[in-house]
């Protein structure tokens, strides 16, 4: 008998542990939904995920410069520790043609 409650305890327990998970899959999921919805339309979906600014600004030196050009990227300061660090590295990502 006390082993079929060990049994019934480890499997909820089991039950809400897959739950959670569950749950937090569903959530990212959701959050990321924007993102998901454009798979089929690649401009779109850099264009969500870089932001209007620089997809354009992007888009334009990609048309205009050589391939094999020189590009030095110079952002303000007011944020190098994230915004402009991302940038930096989404318009590495996007020249390299990732």
């Amino acid at each position: 008998m006390a082993k079929q409650g060990v049994s019934a305890l480890a499997i909820f327990l089991v039950l809400i542990g897959v739950a959670r998970i569950a749950r937090g899959q569903i959530d990212y999921l959701q959050a990321e939904w924007p993102i998901l919805r454009l798979w089929l339309d690649a401009a779109a979906q850099a264009r969500l995920q870089l932001g209007p600014d620089l997809y354009d600004m992007l888009t334009t030196a990609d048309a205009v410069l050589p391939r094999d050009a020189a590009i030095l990227l110079v952002t303000p300061g007011l944020d190098p520790r994230h915004a402009e660090y991302t940038a930096f590295h989404r318009a590495l990502g996007h020249s390299s043609g990732l």
